[in-house]
């Protein structure tokens, strides 16, 4: 039970973390953010500093204040989970292709070229 309690601090560090990361990137102050997502600006720096826990909807209005969508806020990740899929897709097929020759590879790309070309 305390170690589900340090993760669950350390989550919201981090994501107080994120925000303030992305709020600097914006080059907004916390009272701006603030007035944007129609929150005090000291809860916001309470939020930042991982003290506060917000709600869905005024981490909605955080990330609609910082023009980004809310799920980045809560992951380091600047992927969508499509994207995550589709790079760790990537990642698998470059394993098996590294062992291969010059002319397997060559006869890899043309058909992945046919394959791409073929209508649905």
């Amino acid at each position: 039970m305390c170690s589900d309690r340090l993760a669950l601090a350390d989550f919201y560090q981090q994501m107080g973390r994120r925000i303030a990361v992305r709020r600097h990137a914006a080059s907004l102050t916390q009272e701006a953010l603030a007035g944007a997502a129609g929150i005090g600006a000291s809860y916001l720096a309470h939020i930042e500093a991982g003290r506060r826990k917000p709600t869905l909807d005024v981490l909605h209005r955080i990330a609609v204040g910082l023009s980004i969508e809310a799920w980045q806020l809560l992951t380091d990740s600047t992927m969508s989970a499509d994207d995550r899929v589709w790079r760790a897709r990537e990642r698998k097929l470059a394993e098996k292709v590294q062992p291969l020759g010059r002319e397997d590879l060559d006869l890899l790309i043309a058909m992945a070229t046919k394959l791409a070309h073929r209508k649905p």
